[in-house]
């Protein structure tokens, strides 16, 4: 048996496109609209949960005192807590712990391969936000609103103790167990590549955003490859945790010490064409500060593009399964069920509300 859990030789490749019946495509519908249901089901019953606990505040409290409440930033995070980790994700595993899936040899990774992963990933980060940014300029030239981003706002606005524990540690965990081990072992018996193509895109609609939608799927992607090249969700969880912590700390640290709104007025005064210098010194910290982060950030993103130049011929993602899915079938099979349907609903009007949410409150004002 190899690292990817199959046999070498023997009933575990369908090495032929007439093998794929249409019995194994009505399993595999099957077995992607569940695994694709149960994402849903876990984004209705967070929501849902969300929802009654307002309402709950709002019959015993008034709207006043409700809307107090669920501004505040604890509320937000035990909420997070309860509905997603608590209350969604047990509901998940329990329906998708019974179907069968690829059993994995844990294998050993170098930390330095962990390292050079992490910078494509900060490479991917820069693309992937770029993409975003260009959707999201795309939307506020046309609707003159921003799309809402929660998510950044949330971070930003609580203590930092909060942001490590939930953002840093519990979401990683979860969130791997979900979409590596959980998600990928059942799709790998149709061949590990789908699973982590599959899996990662999933990753990244889940984000319900146009913030993290791009990034989240190319981060998905190594993840993806660690866990499945590891066979251990530990190895994915670590980057996922390292991922987070560089991704939020260091901004949280900025914009908490007010380096980020000194720097803002740096810019405002530069670009006014006022003469700046004579309060230049004013605002050295602030430039030295955000200077040195986002030079750091970019010799990430430069080494990432160098360590994925190199890495590209020698990747290997074994692709045996148990069954073959023809080319042809494959978007048919994995996206054509009432799971995939639901969940993509679900996610595009979520989106969508990010979209709509801004205007509203624009028009309200």
């Amino acid at each position: 048996m190899d690292n990817y859990g199959y046999e070498s030789q023997g009933d575990y490749y369908y090495g032929n496109w007439n093998d794929f019946t249409l019995d194994d495509e009505k399993r595999a519908r099957s077995r992607f609209s569940r695994l694709f249901l149960s994402l849903f089901l876990f984004t209705v019953i967070s929501n849902a949960v969300a929802i009654l606990a307002e309402s709950g505040l709002l019959l015993l409290f008034g709207q006043d005192k409700a809307v107090e409440i669920t501004s505040s930033y604890w509320y937000v995070w035990v909420l997070t807590v309860v509905s997603m980790y608590l209350i969604a994700f047990p509901i998940f595993f329990l329906m998708v712990r019974g179907m069968r899936k690829v059993e994995r040899i844990p294998s050993d990774i170098k930390v330095s391969d962990i390292l050079k992963l992490f910078f494509i990933a900060q490479a991917f980060t820069y693309v992937g936000n770029f993409v975003g940014s260009i959707f999201n300029a795309f939307f506020e030239a046309f609707t003159g609103a921003a799309p809402e981003y929660s998510v950044g706002d949330m971070v930003m606005s609580s203590p930092l103790w909060i942001v490590l524990l939930v953002t840093v540690l519990l979401a990683p965990i979860v969130e791997e167990l979900m979409f590596r081990k959980l998600l990928i072992d059942r799709m790998s018996i149709y061949g590990d590549r789908i699973a982590i193509i599959v899996s990662s895109v999933a990753f990244g609609i889940f984000h319900g955003n146009f913030y993290q939608i791009f990034y989240a799927t190319l981060i998905g992607f190594i993840l993806g490859y660690i866990y499945v090249r590891t066979g251990n969700v530990i190895w994915s969880m670590v980057m996922h945790v390292a991922f987070n912590l560089w991704g939020s700390l260091v901004p949280w640290l900025l914009e908490t010490s007010g380096v980020y709104a000194k720097y803002e007025e740096f810019l405002a005064l530069y670009t006014s064409g006022e003469d700046f210098m004579a309060s230049i010194e004013e605002y050295a910290s602030a430039i030295l500060y955000v200077g040195l982060y986002s030079s750091v950030q970019l010799s990430f993103v430069v080494l990432g593009i160098v360590f994925l130049v190199k890495r590209m011929r020698k990747t290997f993602i074994s692709d045996r399964c148990e069954v073959l899915i023809p080319a042809r079938r494959r978007a048919a099979i994995i996206i054509g069920n009432v799971g995939a349907i639901l969940f993509l609903v679900a996610m595009a009007l979520t989106m969508l509300m990010n979209i709509i949410a801004p205007l509203l409150t624009t028009a309200t004002a």
